[in-house]
C-alpha cells in the first residue's frame, strides 16, 4: 500500500540509521551491542526497520525507530519502539499456555488449544488511534481471519507509539535490512497490504489510495468533509 505519511525528513533519519546499523554490525548499538546484525543476512533472515518523526505539543521534533517482529525472541530493545504487547502481558500469557500445548502435542486437544492461545493472543494487543481512543486488534479484521504478525510491523509500531504519546506524526520511512528473496538490502518500502492496511484504516480512520509527495488521494468516508468548515461543529476533515 502506499504509505501512510511523506517519507521526508524522516527517509534522511532512516539512512543514518542504516550507516549505523552497518558501522556497529548490532541493533542493540546505543547500549551492550549483544544483537548482530550478522543474522539478517542467513537465508530468509532479514528485517524491515523504520524511523517515523513527528511533533510534540511544543513544536519539538521527535524521532522515533523501530524493528519488525522481535529479534531472538527478543520482542524489545532500549531506544527503540515497544512491541504493543506489553512484556509482563506476554509472560503470563506465555505461563498459561506454553507448557498446556507442549504436553498435548500430536493430540486432538493440541490444535483446539493452540487456537485458544492464539485468539487470546490477539485479544493482548490494543491500538492507538489518531482520535485518541485505543481500539483492540480484532476490530481490524473478519473473525479468524487475522494474519500471522499483524500489528508487528514497523508502520504500526511506530504510529502507536506515536499516538500513544500524544506526538504529532509527520514523515515515516522503512527499508529492508538482510537476505532476501524478494527484497532487496537497504531498498525502501512501504507498508504491507494484508497486515498494515486493515490496521491502518482503524488508525488513522482513512483509506488511503494513492500518496506522493505532492498529493494523497483517499477513500473517505461519507460525510466526512475534504476541508475544514467554517464552524466548529465541522473541523474534522480529511484536510
Amino acid at each position: 500500500m502506499h504509505p501512510p505519511l511523506p517519507q521526508y525528513p524522516a527517509k534522511i533519519h532512516a539512512l543514518y540509521l542504516q550507516h549505523l546499523l552497518a558501522e556497529k554490525h548490532a541493533v542493540d548499538f546505543e547500549s551492550e551491542c549483544s544483537f548482530s546484525t550478522d543474522r539478517f543476512f542467513q537465508k530468509g533472515g532479514g528485517i524491515m526497520f523504520g524511523v517515523l518523526t513527528a511533533r510534540d505539543r511544543e513544536g519539538n521534533e521527535v524521532l522515533l525507530k523501530a524493528f519488525s517482529g522481535s529479534l531472538g525472541g527478543k520482542r524489545n530493545l532500549p531506544g527503540w519502539a515497544a512491541h504493543l504487547v506489553d512484556d509482563q502481558d506476554y509472560a503470563a500469557y506465555m505461563q498459561q499456555y506454553d507448557h498446556r500445548i507442549k504436553e498435548l502435542a500430536g493430540s486432538p486437544e493440541q490444535a483446539a488449544l493452540s487456537h485458544e492461545a492464539l485468539s487470546r493472543y490477539y485479544s493482548l494487543y490494543s491500538l492507538s488511534t489518531i482520535d485518541g481512543e485505543r481500539i483492540p486488534l480484532t476490530a481490524c479484521f473478519p473473525p479468524d481471519s487475522i494474519p500471522t504478525g499483524s500489528g508487528d510491523c514497523c508502520t504500526i509500531k511506530l504510529l502507536h507509539a506515536a499516538l500513544s504519546q500524544g506526538l504529532h506524526p509527520v514523515s515515516m520511512a522503512e527499508f529492508f535490512f538482510g537476505c532476501s528473496a524478494n527484497r532487496e538490502h537497504l531498498a525502501f518500502y512501504g507498508p504491507c497490504d494484508q497486515k498494515c492496511k486493515p490496521i491502518l484504516e482503524h488508525m488513522l480512520g482513512l483509506d488511503i489510495v494513492y500518496r506522493d509527495q505532492h498529493i494523497a488521494v483517499v477513500n473517505k468516508q461519507a460525510g466526512l468533509l475534504s476541508v475544514p468548515g467554517r464552524t466548529q461543529d465541522k473541523i474534522d476533515s480529511v484536510e
